[in-house]
């Protein structure tokens, strides 16, 4: 399409005169009769003379500073009004359809889209159950929580995590948003409570027991009530062990600030790769680092305490899921998430 400053800027065709004969005054008055032998013909030229078209320049400038048009744009509307009558309906016809291609290309946005209630109730359940879980391999590196936390949607199709919400990265990123905000909750009530349960340094030396600690039994009890108390989270010596190690290192890294579940995940690669992965190398060094938590924070029997403890259904799932053996729901898992 050509710009108004090529419309304006092209050579114009130039006038071309008239050669029609016009009737002489003796023929108007005296009819057809011929002039007198002799007399030349009278032959006049016609111009058709446009009044010069009215000089608009001022007025599309003072338009232009009311809309607040850039330059380029007032430049261009002075420049239309130096148009012909048929340039103008040219150039406005061509500009009509050009913003016709534009607004054909353009597609409206999904129709306003909510998780089901269902869905969010068992993403609060499963959070809760993930972050509390004692084989969880990281709290937030490699999105693992939330990788988990899917693979367990996808198994219950009938909770609202179908095939058409997956596909759909309008549906699925309002899923990973939900998601990643409940974890995050889930962490950040987990590493508070651990934090409140630590209790002051004995005034004497030598007592290495805290004062005004909560013991581990304590503290795992409040965990599963105030993390997500919905979720039901039976408390095991598992359980304690991690979140006795969870203590331990909150305790060694004061100043971990937001980097204390980073730090976490990298201490729980070291001991994978110091024990070569090993679960049953593993599983004593925690037990280890429980039996000194109950030296520190309060001397409770966990194991007499806790003899008769079974994880519930969601807390199974989540463990097979995680050890990649789930798969269909696990002692009624599915009835029981949903109390």
């Amino acid at each position: 399409m050509l710009s108004l400053t090529d419309m304006l800027n092209r050579e114009s065709s130039p006038l071309v005169p008239s050669t029609e004969e016009r009737p002489s005054a003796s023929k108007l008055r005296h009819g057809s009769s011929p002039d007198p032998p002799g007399t030349p013909p009278a032959t006049t030229m016609v111009r058709t003379a446009k009044r010069p078209a009215e000089d608009l320049s001022q007025y599309a400038q003072s338009v232009a500073r009311k809309k607040r048009l850039c330059p380029e744009d007032s430049d261009e509307l002075v420049s239309y009004t130096k148009l012909s009558r048929g340039e103008k309906d040219i150039w406005m016809a061509s500009t009509l359809w050009s913003i016709q291609g534009t607004v054909s290309q353009l597609q409206a946005p999904d129709a306003q889209w909510d998780l089901p209630s269902t869905l969010k109730k068992k993403i609060d359940i499963y959070s809760a159950v993930v972050i509390l879980s004692h084989t969880i391999s990281a709290y937030v590196s490699d999105e693992v929580p939330r990788k988990l936390l899917f693979e367990i949607l996808e198994i219950h199709p009938s909770w609202g995590y179908k095939p058409e919400v997956k596909e759909n990265p309008y549906k699925y990123n309002m899923m990973v948003s939900f998601i990643s905000s409940k974890l995050t909750a889930r962490r950040y009530t987990t590493k508070k409570l651990i934090a409140e349960s630590i209790g002051t340094t004995s005034e004497d030396p030598g007592e290495v027991k805290r004062v005004g600690a909560d013991d581990i039994l304590i503290l795992c009890e409040k965990l599963a009530t105030n993390v997500f108390k919905a979720a039901k989270i039976i408390v095991t010596v598992p359980m304690c062990a991690r979140v006795a190690f969870l203590r331990l290192v909150y305790v060694g890294s004061p100043d971990a600030g937001d980097k204390f579940w980073d730090i976490v995940d990298k201490k729980i690669k070291e001991f994978r790769v110091k024990f070569s992965n090993d679960k049953q190398k593993i599983s004593r060094k925690f037990a280890k680092i429980l039996s000194q938590d109950r030296t520190v924070y309060g001397d409770v029997d966990v194991d007499y305490m806790l003899v008769s403890a079974r994880m519930n259904p969601a807390q199974c799932e989540s463990e097979n899921v995680h050890a990649g053996i789930g798969g269909a729901p696990i002692n009624g898992a599915e009835q029981g998430a949903q109390d």
